[in-house]
This record gives C-alpha cells, sequence and structure tokens, in this order.
C-alpha cells in the first residue's frame, strides 16, 4: 500500500518537472516539420477567383458572446461592400468545421472557407503549456494559390477600400506602438495588418524561430513583443516595410488616438483606412470612439445578413454613421474596378521598382555608346588629314555633285567614253613633252663637253 503511494508521489513529480520545461534541449526537427508541410501540401482548398486575397483566421472564441466571429461578420461584410473582386479567405481551425452554426455565419461574409489542423510540434512539448492558437496564424503561408495576401486580424475596423495595399512590395506591415514605443532597432510592426506572400519555405522557418524562441519566450519580450509578434519581427527584420499611417492605425482604446479625437468640434475626417484594435482595447473590453463606429456598423450588418447576435449601447444616429463611410458603396449598380485590370498596363514582376532590363535603360545605354564610338573615329579621322575641315568638306561636296550629275545624266556612257578619250590624249602629250626635255637635256651636256 505504502510503496503504492509513493509511487503516484514520484509521478506527480516528474509531470510537474515536465511542465516546467517545454522541451529538452535535444529534440527532433524532422519529424513535427515533415508533418507540417504533408499537411499543407495535402489540402483540398477551394479555388481563387482573384490572384490576391483578404485573409484572416478564426482559431478561437471567447463563450458566450463570441466577440471575435462578430468581428469576423464585421470585418468580411466591410471588405465586401469595398471591393467584392477580390476573394476573402478566412482560415479556421479544423475543430470549428463541425459547427454547422460557424460555418453558416461565416459563409455570408467570406467566399472561401479553409480549414487547417493546429501545428505538429515537437514530442517534448507539454500539451498544458503550449497554447495552440497563438500559433495558428501561421498557417497562412500555406496559401500558395495566391500571388500576394493581405492578412488582416478579426480585431480591425476597416473605413476604406485596402485594395491598394497590394500595390506595395512585399512583406510590409502597419507600426505598432500603442504597446511598445519605438526601439533603438527600430518600431516594431503589427503582425495583424500584414502583406505577405505565401510560400512554405518561409512556412519552415517560422516554425523553427518558434520552436527556438519558445524555449525562453521572455528573453526578448521587451524588444521583440510577445508571441508570434516576436517570432514575425525576428523573421522579417530587415527586410519588412512599414505602411503609412493612412493605410492602418491603431487603436488602445483611449480618447485621444494618434490621429486626433473624432468628437472634437474640427475633427471631419478619419484620415486612416483601417483601425486595429491593439491590446486591450478590444470593443468588448474598453470604450472608445472607434468602439461606438464599430457597432454603428455590427447593427446595419446584423440586420442585413439576418446573424443571430444583438449589440447593446449603439448610438440613436448609427445609420448616419453608417451612410459616413458606406454612402457610395450602398448605391445599386456601382462598378467596381479588379485589381487585375489596373495591374494589366504594368508588368507584374516588375512590382514596385522596375529591373534595368525592363525599362529599356540597357538599350539606351548601349546605342548612346555606339553613337559617341562612331562620332570619336570620325573626329580622328578628320584631325589626322593633312587639309583644314573647310576644303575636306568642300572635295566632299564637290565629289557628291559629281556622283549625283553623272547618275542624272542621259548620255552617261558616252561621257564617260569622252572622258576616257581626253585621258589617253592628255597622257601621250605628256609623254611627249617628257621626251622633248631629255633631248634638250642630252644636247645640252654634249656642247659643255666640245667646249671644254
Amino acid at each position: 500500500m505504502f510503496c503504492f503511494f509513493f509511487s503516484i508521489i514520484a509521478c506527480e513529480d516528474i509531470n510537474d518537472e515536465e511542465e516546467n520545461e517545454i522541451f529538452e534541449e535535444v529534440y527532433d526537427w524532422n519529424d513535427y516539420i515533415d508533418a507540417n508541410l504533408f499537411y499543407a501540401n495535402n489540402t483540398n482548398d477551394m479555388p481563387p477567383r482573384s490572384r490576391v486575397a483578404f485573409v484572416s483566421c478564426y482559431s478561437n472564441d471567447i463563450a458566450p458572446t463570441f466577440d471575435y466571429i462578430q468581428m469576423l461578420s464585421v470585418l468580411g461584410h466591410s471588405l465586401k461592400l469595398f471591393n467584392p473582386t477580390i476573394d476573402r479567405v478566412i482560415v479556421v481551425r479544423e475543430e470549428f468545421g463541425r459547427d454547422a452554426a460557424i460555418r453558416r455565419i461565416l459563409d455570408k461574409t467570406w467566399t472561401h472557407i479553409i480549414y487547417r489542423p493546429v501545428l505538429k510540434w515537437p514530442e517534448q512539448f507539454n500539451p498544458k503549456r503550449l497554447v495552440h492558437y497563438k500559433w495558428f496564424k501561421i498557417q497562412a503561408w500555406t496559401l500558395t494559390q495566391y500571388e500576394k495576401i493581405l492578412y488582416i486580424g478579426a480585431d480591425t475596423l476597416v473605413f476604406q477600400d485596402l485594395t491598394i495595399a497590394f500595390r506595395w512590395q512585399a512583406p510590409a506591415a502597419a507600426y505598432y506602438l500603442t504597446d511598445y514605443s519605438i526601439k533603438d532597432n527600430g518600431i516594431l510592426f503589427n503582425p495583424d495588418f500584414m502583406l505577405i506572400e505565401p510560400d512554405l519555405n518561409k512556412y519552415v522557418e517560422l516554425i523553427e524561430i518558434t520552436t527556438k524562441y519558445l524555449k525562453n519566450p521572455a528573453k526578448d519580450e521587451k524588444e521583440l513583443g510577445r508571441d508570434d509578434m516576436a517570432v514575425l519581427n525576428l523573421l522579417y527584420r530587415g527586410e519588412i516595410s512599414v505602411f503609412p499611417i493612412q493605410m492602418m492605425h491603431e487603436n488602445g482604446g483611449y480618447k485621444h488616438t494618434v490621429l486626433g479625437n473624432p468628437r472634437d468640434i474640427n475633427f471631419h475626417v478619419i484620415y486612416s483606412a483601417g483601425c486595429h484594435f491593439a491590446g486591450k482595447g478590444k470593443p468588448w473590453l474598453r470604450w472608445s470612439i472607434y468602439t461606438e463606429i464599430w457597432k454603428c456598423f455590427a447593427l446595419i450588418f446584423y440586420e442585413k445578413l439576418d446573424l443571430p447576435f444583438r449589440l447593446r449601447g449603439v448610438a440613436m444616429n448609427y445609420d448616419k454613421v453608417y451612410k459616413l463611410f458606406f454612402h457610395d458603396y450602398i448605391k445599386e449598380g456601382i462598378r467596381y474596378v479588379t485589381l487585375e485590370e489596373e495591374i494589366e498596363d504594368t508588368d507584374p514582376d516588375d512590382d514596385i521598382y522596375p529591373e534595368i532590363a525592363h525599362s529599356g535603360a540597357r538599350r539606351v545605354m548601349t546605342m548612346n555608346c555606339l553613337v559617341t564610338f562612331i562620332s570619336s573615329l570620325a573626329l580622328k579621322f578628320i584631325i589626322r588629314s593633312h587639309e583644314p575641315l573647310q576644303v575636306f568638306v568642300k572635295n566632299w561636296q564637290q565629289k557628291i555633285n559629281q556622283f549625283i550629275s553623272l547618275d542624272e545624266a542621259p548620255n552617261m556612257p558616252s561621257l564617260i567614253e569622252n572622258d576616257i578619250d581626253n585621258y589617253n590624249k592628255d597622257h601621250k602629250s605628256k609623254k611627249k613633252r617628257k621626251t622633248k626635255k631629255k633631248k634638250q637635256k642630252s644636247n645640252n651636256v654634249r656642247n659643255n663637253d666640245n667646249l671644254e
């Protein structure tokens, strides 16, 4: 009896030691990486309708209010109103696919529902310490059927069309200043608003960096942030560009923001295409002017889409707030310009900065070098000639005139024969003159000899 009791205590001590360590120093890399790649390469995703896509994830929620799926509904329908020609992709945790109610809600606002399993980690990981939904965002890098994707977090409010963001060179992201100030190595970027090119190589790199990061996640928290934010800043440091504030703003739930207070008399327009509810600034956690705007949008969308959600504390003039941002897009018959039509005028491989071969600069430089070389040869020939430049040009002009006159003369063969006869006569007369001169010289020499 005592032996059984002590064996239970020993097992509990072993479990406690496993909870204190996420994984051991030595672990097998190939097992879990190959498993994740196998899932990524064997998917039955819906075929894309566009070359680029708006993407978000749904891997966790808060019961019983289900706040995140509410925000995803508002986000998806807002993107649809601004530009319905771009695919709206929601990557959903595989377990949620069994819930028919969740599928019906997402079907009303998103064009593509794609299911992915949670990431597989080394066997030495302790499942009690690993929170899967924090790393589910990495599955966005498996959407290789798209050239570019704009990943947008569920807790984002959209005011304008975000299609222009695809014109940026990937990777690009919004800044993050609400919880983290400017560091010595620059600002941190927001992983909930990123323009990326899906790539399985980057997918593997992210998993490897995450595995190393989880060994000591608090080590560089002040410099790199937490969770997926730290891992993405480690991977893309030095190669990512930051969107301007006009593209995406962040709000931590305060009355005054970087863009000002919209309730002020002199404030007329929110100069940003969107707002991310960062940190504790979620609409259900902390009040802000952006929370009121989000509720106005949500109430209209819930009625239109017949969604099973209810809101409290919505402003009385919610319809006016809604029309303030969507008045140009709620009209029937509006024509939307697809991104593919805009890109047709330029080479898609050029992105923002075209290469020299595509811009024609190499061809122009080659022609300039040839012209310079030929000009230098002609100048060298002119300088080396004994005649002055004017005489040189005059002689060339005379030769050209003679050639033209010969070409225009009707009896050109007879003229040539006459020239030949004249040449022969002149040649004979010259010979006679030379012989006479020689005879005179010989006679003079003889006379001189006789005198001596």
